[in-house]
């Protein structure tokens, strides 16, 4: 026990007597580097000859104003009517009112297919994964995430 004792007291000597610089120089010739890659960027959308950008993944179609995103699929799993029958249009502005709407956004002519990567349309940046899309006004952060199974409104 008396030996415990007297490595705990050399021990804390020890320590109270060592003390750590705040600031320690790199070796001569060390440089720090970064093994990550930046960001990409997000890739622009330009509007088509009406002024909207119109983008499509396999089951969903967008439209996207300045002050508005617009979005239909086919799937039948978005919040239903009170008579059960599914919506298929979504809508959000950029303020974030966001409505369920019977609606048909036509051919989508001049429609870009959406890859899975970031992109920037008429003030909003677009987050486009495998199954889904995200809306996010740049100006307020509102909008909206969907997906064949769901629409989101934040």
């Amino acid at each position: 026990m008396y030996a415990v004792g007297a490595l705990a007291a050399v021990t804390g000597a020890a320590w109270a007597s060592t003390t750590v610089p705040a600031r320690v120089a790199p070796p001569p010739g060390y440089h720090l580097i970064s093994t990550s890659t930046a960001p990409t960027p997000p890739e622009p959308l330009p509007p088509n000859d009406h002024g909207y950008v119109r983008v499509t993944t396999a089951s969903m179609g967008c439209s996207i104003t300045t002050d508005l995103v617009a979005c239909e699929t086919s799937s039948d799993n978005w919040p239903p009517h009170s008579d059960g029958r599914p919506y298929h249009s979504a809508s959000v502005t950029s303020d974030g009112e966001f409505h369920l709407v019977d609606g048909d956004l036509g051919a989508l002519e001049g429609k870009v297919a959406l890859g899975a990567r970031t992109y920037w349309a008429q003030g909003w940046t677009l987050t486009a994964g495998t199954d889904a899309i995200t809306f996010t006004n740049d100006r307020t952060g509102r909008g909206m995430r969907v997906s064949p199974g769901a629409v989101q409104p934040f």
